[in-house]
């Protein structure tokens, strides 16, 4: 598992969709930033909290169950000497799948 991550929407795209949306924005870029202020905001928003590590995307992951041994299987090397209930790998902090 990566812990790379593709950048949110660049400024382009932010004005590609605001136009799907809504329509062609006449004016020029000065009229386009203007019109997309508060989507690139949000995303900088984001971006910066992404970047602190106060925001991340937490995947699902498999326990393997063996000889009272509990490994996280996303190979963050996390072993526990005895089955605790845990909800979230102490190892990657990623959701951990129930059956």
């Amino acid at each position: 598992m990566s812990n790379e991550r593709k950048p949110l929407l660049s400024d382009e795209e932010i004005i590609d969709e605001q136009e799907a949306w809504n329509g062609p924005i006449d004016g020029g870029i000065v009229a386009k930033m203007s019109e997309t202020y508060t989507a690139r905001w949000v995303r900088d928003f984001y971006e910066r909290l992404i970047t602190e590590g106060k925001l991340r995307v937490v995947q699902e992951v498999e326990l393997n169950y063996a000889d009272g041994c509990s490994t996280c299987l996303c190979n963050c090397g996390w072993i526990q000497l005895r089955e605790d209930d845990f909800n979230y790998c102490p190892g990657c902090g990623n959701k951990i799948k129930r059956p």
